[in-house]
């Protein structure tokens, strides 16, 4: 039933259970294949550059500005407290750790603020390729290298470009819903004349 007016206001009605169970699985199953997609093709890139990099050398892809350079990353992001210890292998597995757990809270009990489920498998596949890397000597390989002459961003490889963008997506997400419950009429503030 709809209330009259404009917008007209109607209630609102369950799904059934067969549905709503469909659609579980179909988020589920878009997550898991992009999250599996993503930590095969990061951990195979950085293979492929360990290979041929070592090999031949930085490659330029476009010119001086983009191009393959091998590097390791024995920190955090862009090298950041970098150390020879396991500390930032067990600081990396606990943000890992608590990502995957904030995403199935998230899923269960706010999903119509999250992007699509695919964001969060590059999200989450992306830290976990990263970390997979890290345990086997305690860096990540990077050779994503972009820059002019002496003046380059870190390097960086796709677990990295994954990561941004499903912080990026979650964010604007996040913003877009906050303008949408902002409220409409304010009222003005009056001051004395």
């Amino acid at each position: 039933t709809c209330t009259p007016g404009w917008p007209a206001k109607c209630a609102t009605f369950e799904l059934p259970n067969t549905v709503n169970a469909m659609h579980a699985v179909k988020e589920a199953t878009a997550l898991l294949a992009t999250f599996i997609g993503t930590v095969a093709a990061d951990l195979g890139t950085k293979a492929l550059a360990e290979q041929s990099l070592m090999q031949y050398g930085t490659r330029e892809v476009v010119g001086e500005w983009f191009r393959f350079s091998l590097g390791y990353n024995q920190g955090v992001a862009f090298g950041l407290f970098a150390t020879d210890g396991p500390s930032v292998i067990i600081v990396s597995g606990l943000a890992t750790l608590l990502l995957a757990t904030w995403m199935v809270h998230a899923l269960r009990t706010d999903r119509d603020r999250l992007p699509p489920s695919w964001v969060l498998g590059l999200l989450l596949g992306g830290a976990v390729a990263n970390l997979l890397d890290r345990l086997g000597d305690g860096r990540v390989t990077d050779f994503i290298d972009l820059g002019l002459g002496a003046y380059r961003w870190a390097t960086f490889n796709l677990a990295d470009v994954f990561i941004v963008f499903g912080v990026g997506m979650i964010l604007l997400t996040s913003y877009r819903h906050s303008a949408e419950e902002a409220p409409e009429d304010v009222p003005a503030i009056s001051t004395p004349d």
